[in-house]
């Protein structure tokens, strides 16, 4: 039986905790993750609190999360953007997680003597960048506006295309022993458009429903309450409950767009109080999620920690490579290149996507993911921060002494200038997307 006051006294603790560690990474660019998990394996250590009583309620929390996260990033995706200005970002999405994927599964067979598709899939969790420690990492660094806009988009065709493609083998490894690779891709097929046609339905549907509540102080709990349903009725149909909860988040996010589409003449948008509301409640996932890997990791093998610190420089190596294939023929300085390329921090996704594999699917050899997700999270934001560090007193070096390569900063800047003031006068659109993921 779950005690009441234990557990309330955790979550405020864990709140105020987590609100403070936001605080103290905007002052000091010490990432608010690392002090989670911390916090999480000292309540561990200490004992606390009773662990297990989470563990038996893992199921439940990684769903909620897995929501959560991909809502907000529908919610929070400009489609304008994504259709104009996302193929380099996209491009670079899709060239990093690949090379994740592959060199990752390498190691894992290398070194643990691990299943192929399984180390792909290990390579999917952990094959994107965490948008929020980027775009607070890069708080004060000079980059150009079109750097920013690659990353912003980055961050977030990197947590649906992982979130998409782990859930993809997920299913492909739980099916494997019973059917056909023909029969895995008809039903993944399957699965994917049902999650598409009904989130998207469901949302203009929605739209159109919101427009007649409007100004109900219970908006947002009633788009949350059916953003439930939703997912558990898509599930129930064989079809992919996140990725019709990503659609109803792109509808929503994206109202006006959707329905000038349709040629319907009604005015509609979607109400700001719904994406504040939704930033808080991202925040306590966020916090809590954290703050819950830290509490169920145990280093049951010291070569884990091996492991992870391996994988950690191959991803390095993987993001340097993809930047630059990404980044060919783009006009764009060394500073901002090598900056792209140390921006590599792992976060919440991965950690949620960690626990799917033995809570929802079953797959017990990927037991070891939440601890070696838990050290590589640590590694690539230690990795990130250095790299940060060095490359911006490497461009402060070059500045004092008068060094101007090409593509100086001063070129750029007065290029960001420019295309700031055609962002400001609508002629480029904009690029929003501040969420915790």
């Amino acid at each position: 039986m779950i005690e009441a006051l234990p557990v309330l006294t955790f979550f405020g603790f864990i709140i105020i905790i987590g609100f403070l560690a936001v605080y103290l990474f905007k002052k000091t660019k010490i990432p608010d993750v690392l002090l989670l998990l911390l916090l999480g394996l000292l309540i561990n250590y200490l004992g606390l609190i009773n662990v297990e009583m989470f563990i038996a309620t893992s199921s439940l929390l990684s769903a909620l999360a897995l929501i959560i996260i991909l809502f907000e990033a529908g919610l929070n995706m400009n489609i304008y953007a994504v259709i104009k200005d996302s193929p380099r970002s996209f491009l670079l999405t899709t060239i990093n997680l690949i090379f994740s994927m592959l060199i990752v599964s390498a190691l894992s067979v290398f070194l643990l003597n691990m299943d192929f598709l399984l180390g792909l899939l290990l390579g999917a969790i952990i094959g994107g960048i965490s948008s929020p420690i980027v775009i607070s990492m890069l708080q004060g660094v000079r980059v150009s506006e079109d750097v920013k806009t690659i990353l912003d988009l980055e961050s977030v065709w990197s947590d649906v295309l992982c979130i998409v493609v782990a859930i993809t083998l997920m299913q492909m490894i739980a099916l494997e022993k019973t059917t056909t690779f023909s029969e895995i891709s008809n039903i993944l097929l399957g699965t994917l458009s049902i999650g598409i046609v009904i989130g998207l339905v469901s949302g203009v549907a929605w739209l159109s429903v919101s427009k007649r509540i409007r100004g109900n102080p219970f908006e947002y709990i009633l788009t949350l309450g059916v953003l439930f349903l939703l997912y558990v009725f898509v599930e129930n149909t064989q079809g992919s409950g996140a990725i019709a909860v990503l659609m109803f988040g792109l509808v929503l996010g994206n109202a006006k767009f959707f329905w000038k589409t349709l040629m319907l003449k009604e005015d509609v948008s979607t109400n700001r109080k719904i994406r504040t509301l939704h930033k808080e409640i991202s925040f306590f996932i966020k916090t809590f999620f954290f703050v819950y890997l830290g509490l169920v990791f145990s280093l049951e093998n010291p070569i884990y920690v091996v492991f992870s610190l391996a994988v950690t420089v191959a991803l390095l190596i993987t993001r340097i490579i993809s930047v630059k294939i990404s980044f060919f023929r783009m006009r764009i300085s060394e500073f901002d290149k090598r900056m792209t390329q140390v921006m590599m921090p792992r976060g919440l996704a991965a950690a949620v996507l960690a626990q799917l594999p033995v809570i929802l699917y079953g797959i017990e050899e990927a037991s070891v993911f939440s601890d070696i997700v838990f050290v590589v999270i640590i590694f690539s934001i230690i990795f990130s921060s250095l790299g940060v560090f060095f490359v911006s007193r490497r461009q402060n070096t070059k500045s004092n002494t008068g060094y101007q390569g090409s593509g100086s900063n001063e070129d750029g800047n007065r290029k960001n200038n420019q295309d700031r003031k055609k962002s400001e006068s609508g002629t480029l659109p904009a690029v929003v997307y501040q969420s915790y993921h």
